[in-house]
């Protein structure tokens, strides 16, 4: 103990410097250490703080380090292809295990729960096989076919031997292709090493799904895709279409709780969250920090991710596109345990690209700067014999400067950040009776911003704090009338979550500044711009948001109960949770739109906004302060067996679930059935049905009070008016309210989509990869879509939607371990490719986003080869999210005893054949539409050409010993500085291509 102290004492007057300064980056919220050199300074401070760390844990662990024993081990592990099933059981043990890979091929294994030791445990989990142990050491044994006379420690007589240690990953083929299980035609699980090699730097864990089938994330087709501040510091996860569906139609469950936002629904996660940015003119509805995800968990506390998106358990509903389950890292009960990483990067390492439409940048303007840093710090070990405990601390910051936009007057730079704070904590105590596990996960996530379309007093933020709590009890039960294997497990959880925007400016000034081809109007209403004369046409904005927000609290329980029946496997479970949400705008919000000119005279001089023959104030809508309160019950039962019958497996199952809000009880069947043909060849075919879950979106929406509007237009007598009169006269100021919905009393069914899956997975007898191919067909029913009752004239919601999918996926991995090939250990590789087509004609919602928001605008419609379609139904047209060829890429390599680790990672899209605007001529007038006269926005065809974003990196080890080890860390984000096919404007005609991150992490 003298020398552990006396070590700590010396380490702390060299590194605590060090280490303070690395506190500050974690928390940090200043913006003064933006130029390159302080960049530097920060990033090399951090690394001698970790390496300050890394002597530290070695002596630390002299003398906490554990001495394995032969003691009783807490296991869950679920009957399964008994590959998966070992390497489970050595994650749980740290054991090492050799067994001939002919020997496993196509065994499943017991299921084993419960308290005890490992070597029971093993002979559990084999019992059935054939197979036996012999040991070689207390945690060393060679897995045998019965009647074998090999000798154990002869490693040279076990043919085809398959040596796998403690810390070992899932190889390329097990992890990517559903854990070696052959009838897993829709599931993909990353396991840590590949989460660490794969998707985007930066944190965000949902970026994994780029490279998978069967999802689609780019939209060639955007006009304003220019990056900027407000994009830069978004640190909320990527949202991404699975199968077809909308990017908010996905299950996200952390560690088996869902953390969907419940009160999202189509209307705002579609159109409404869409940053300030990229809106001419904000709708007094959004609440612009609202995401389909409460919590934004990084993947830095994140052990593995699966994602389904085809075939899907009925474990699972609330989904019209896919399951996204990310675990979190578990808890060390042998020893003590911890890390402290970070990683960042800067406009300095990033490279920026001019996409404008003409190549053009006639506003002089300048890439903005930035800093990225992530960090995170944990530790865990066991509190007493049985009591274990973690405890981690992650954030992930990004801070930005830039210019005001040119069109104001006053010169200044903006600066503004970002923190996203996320708390991981887990107490677990082991006992005979069974395993009781206390977590919670809480975020606080922060983002300032302050537009480059309005000029603001002062920034306003985007907020999104969040939290999980669980109590999660797990008992193995003895065995009862024939049943074996029986394991109960029961969850309780509180979700907590606030979304929302606040700024203190409670009015937005939309003002026609220079209309197109004409001059700048200098009036008051434009005395904080000035004339930009490369523009043909610009708006002077200015003002706020106000402060609206969304919180839920859901609370709820449930409970899953396997057990096996001679060599079927039988589950059921059921689940509850109770909803309450609110939704609060704090004071009246006003909306004034100044667009539109021409000929004519004001009659009142005292007239708000109008200059005669110039411009006049045309639409002043208010959004009146309320608060919404709204509460959801929700019931769910489920079934499901697994049948062996020999070479056939039948897996039917069915799942009930029941909302308070429509008050449908929904029934939805599950089958799955696989037929071994060959022992490396297996076919599955199933057919599913996936009930939507977003009903609380509509509850709110309905309990919103409409917005008042006050238009108008000049007046026969060539007079613009400033009162209110007769409306069907001209001139004088027009006064309705917002449509409103009450979606529940519309006895609406529940939408669903049916799928039928096809696949198979073959292991190939020539390199012995894994070939798995899938047809997924999904056909939407009874999908919300909108009509207006002419009478009254509000929106009413109808099941006359409907929707349609189809893809085509070819999967193919391959690894090699243990290689002698030079420096070359190991090496693994997955390549796959996606056709799709998708169709949809829902429309739920009155769309209210667009232009003057209460305005008929031309980007409302669009006219394409002679037809005239609605917003949302032109989405497919324009390949939103329907790009037809993707494929995606990954490669992987250790060499030098696996110190040096090479990673890539590529999405792909193939050319095909879409649509863009006109670039010659804007919009087409006067075009009949369901008995209406429209303006709709011009598109024309286009061909895409090949796109490609590859990611690249490496680690390598700079120390190690039997404590711990320190890795330096360089990811390259698009080394190929692809930009795709979407073009920016004037105003944000920057995107960011190639970008570095460095990095380094210490564990001990």
């Amino acid at each position: 103990m003298a020398i552990f102290e006396a070590s700590l004492s010396e380490l702390h007057g060299k590194s605590w410097d060090n280490m303070h300064l690395l506190a500050e980056i974690l928390g940090k919220k200043n913006t003064q250490r933006l130029n390159g050199n302080s960049v530097s300074h920060l990033l090399v401070t951090a690394l001698l703080g970790c390496s300050a760390l890394t002597t530290g844990s070695v002596v630390f662990n002299q003398h906490v380090a554990a001495i394995a024993q032969e003691q009783s081990v807490s296991f869950s592990i679920s009957a399964q292809p008994l590959s998966s099933a070992i390497r489970e059981f050595i994650a749980t043990t740290g054991w090492q295990i050799s067994y001939s890979s002919d020997a496993v091929a196509g065994k499943r294994s017991s299921g084993v729960s419960g308290n005890m030791s490992p070597e029971a445990a093993l002979k559990k989990l084999i019992s059935g096989t054939g197979l036996q142990l012999r040991k070689r050491s207390s945690t060393s044994v060679a897995l045998l076919p019965f009647g074998s006379k090999v000798d154990a420690s002869a490693d040279s007589e076990l043919l085809d031997e398959v040596v796998v240690y403690a810390n070992t990953n899932p190889s390329y083929t097990e992890s990517l292709f559903g854990d070696g299980d052959p009838r897993a035609i829709g599931k993909t699980t990353i396991s840590r090493s590949l989460i660490e090699t794969g998707g985007d730097a930066g944190g965000d864990i949902n970026s994994q799904l780029k490279t998978l089938p069967n999802v689609q994330w780019q939209d060639h087709t955007s006009s304003e895709a220019g990056d900027n501040t407000v994009s830069e510091q978004d640190l909320r996860p990527g949202q991404y279409s699975i199968s077809g569906a909308e990017r908010d139609s996905n299950l996200f469950m952390l560690d088996g709780v869902g953390i969907s936002t419940s009160g999202a629904g189509y209307w705002d996660t579609k159109h409404l969250s869409i940053p300030i940015d990229e809106r001419t003119s904000p709708n007094p509805h959004a609440i612009y920090g609202l995401h389909p995800q409460t919590l934004y968990v990084p993947d830095s506390i994140i052990k593995s991710l699966t994602v389904h998106d085809s075939n899907i358990s009925a474990r699972y509903g609330g989904f019209q596109g896919g399951v996204i389950e990310a675990e979190t890292i578990d808890t060390t009960s042998d020893r003590w345990s911890g890390w402290l990483d970070i990683e960042g990067t800067s406009n300095d390492l990033t490279k920026f690209n001019l996409i404008t439409k003409s190549g053009e940048n006639p506003l002089g303007i300048e890439p903005y700067n930035f800093l990225k840093l992530n960090g995170s710090i944990g530790v865990s070990g066991p509190l007493a014999e049985g009591v274990s405990f973690l405890s981690s601390l992650s954030n992930r910051y990004a801070s930005t400067s830039r210019a005001r936009d040119p069109r104001f007057v006053e010169k200044k730079n903006i600066e503004t950040y970002t923190n996203s704070i996320t708390a991981l904590n887990k107490l677990k105590l082991e006992r005979d009776w069974g395993v009781l596990e206390l977590s919670n996960t809480t975020t606080f996530y922060d983002q300032m911003f302050e537009s480059h379309l309005y000029k603001m007093d002062e920034p306003g933020e985007v907020t999104g704090d969040a939290s999980s709590t669980k109590l999660d009890f797990n008992r193995a039960l003895e065995d009862w009338a024939g049943f074996s294997n029986i394991n109960l497990k029961t969850e309780a959880f509180f979700n907590t979550s606030e979304q929302g925007n606040e700024h203190k400016q409670n009015d937005t000034w939309i003002v026609f500044a220079k209309r197109s081809g004409g001059e700048f109007l200098e009036i008051p209403q434009t005395k904080d711009c000035q004339d930009l004369p490369s523009l043909r046409f610009f708006f002077c904005n200015q003002g706020g948001l106000g402060q609206v927000t969304q919180s839920e609290k859901k609370i709820g329980a449930k409970f899953q109960l396997d057990a096996d029946w001679k060599k079927h496997t039988i589950s059921l479970g059921g689940g509850f949770n109770r909803i309450f949400a609110t939704q609060e705008r704090k004071e009246d919000y006003h909306a004034y739109s100044a667009t539109k000119g021409g000929t004519f005279e004001c009659d009142d001089p005292n007239d708000l906004l109008c200059v005669d023959n110039k411009l006049y104030l045309n639409s002043h809508s208010t959004q009146p302060a309320y608060k919404t309160n709204v509460s959801l019950t929700e019931l769910n039962l489920w079934a499901e067996t697994e049948l062996d019958l020999g070479k056939v497996d039948l897996i039917p199952g069915v799942r009930l679930d029941y909302d308070s809000y429509l008050e449908n009880i929904n029934i939805a069947p599950r089958l799955s059935a696989s037929w071994e043909v060959h022992d490396r060849i297996t076919f599955t075919a199933g057919f599913s049905r996936y009930y939507d879950n977003a009903m609380l979106g509509y509850a709110l929406t309905a309990g919103r009070p409409g917005a008042i509007k006050r238009n108008r237009v000049i007046s026969d007598d060539g007079k613009i008016y400033n009162e209110v009169r007769d409306p069907d006269v001209d001139g004088y100021w027009e006064v309705s309210s917002n449509p409103s919905s009450d979606y529940a009393a519309a006895g609406l069914k529940t939408p669903y989509n049916d799928e039928f899956t096809i696949g198979t997975i073959v292991n190939d007898p020539i390199i012995d990869g894994t070939l798995r191919l899938k047809y997924v067909h999904r056909a939407g029913r009874d999908k919300f879509t909108r009509s207006k009752d002419t009478a009254r004239g509000d929106y009413e919601l109808s099941n006359d939607g409907e929707s349609k999918y189809d893809a085509v996926t070819v999967e193919y991995a391959k690894s090699w371990n243990d290689l002698t090939f030079g420096p070359l250990n190991s090496v693994g590789f997955k390549v796959n490719a996606t056709w799709s087509e998708s169709h949809r004609n829902d429309a739920p919602l009155p769309d209210e986003n667009d232009a003057t928001y209460f305005e008929q605008d031309s980007s409302s419609y669009f006219y394409y080869n002679g037809r005239v379609y609605a917003k949302d139904d032109f989405n497919v047209v324009t390949g939103n999210s329907d790009i037809p060829i993707t494929a995606g890429a990954r490669l992987q390599a250790g060499l030098f005893e696996d110190r040096l680790n090479l990673w890539a990672s590529a999405s792909f899209t193939m050319p095909y054949k879409g649509v863009i605007k006109d670039p010659e001529k804007y919009s087409t007038k006067n075009l009949p539409y369901k008995g209406d006269t429209v303006t709709a926005r011009n598109y024309v065809d286009y061909k895409y050409d090949f796109t490609t974003y590859v990611n690249v990196g490496g680690s390598y080890q700079l120390a190690k010993s039997k404590y711990g080890e320190t890795v330096l860390t360089a990811k390259v984000d698009n080394i190929f500085n692809e930009v795709g096919h979407a073009t920016a404007e004037d105003d944000k005609p920057f995107k960011k291509g190639r970008q570095f991150w460095l990095g380094l992490k210490t564990s001990f």
